[in-house]
């Protein structure tokens, strides 16, 4: 059954780029960047979380809101630092 399914499947890659560019799927990036800072897990995730929410009421993606205003340590993000392919590489661990 499964080698019929993974035969048959077709991907909707338009969809899948989309959710992909979801700057969001970022979040906990955010959250781990402060934490090699220095800064407290629960206290960086609170920071993270006011950035959320923020970009929520504004609207707009993480990746254009000034995270800089949640925390002066990301001001030292590099641009890109929430483009799709950065995120899911700074996810790609391969266990030998």
């Amino acid at each position: 059954m499964l080698r019929l399914s993974v035969r048959t499947v077709m991907l909707k890659t338009d969809r899948l780029e989309r959710a992909a560019a979801d700057s969001f799927m970022g979040a906990t990036d955010l959250a781990d960047f402060l934490v090699m800072k220095g800064v407290p897990f629960r206290a960086a995730h609170e920071i993270v979380a006011r950035a959320v929410r923020a970009a929520l009421q504004e609207n707009k993606q993480l990746n254009e809101i000034d995270l800089a205003a949640f925390s002066p340590f990301f001001s030292q993000l590099p641009a890109d630092y929430l483009a799709p392919e950065n995120i899911v590489a700074r996810k790609n661990h391969v266990s030998q």
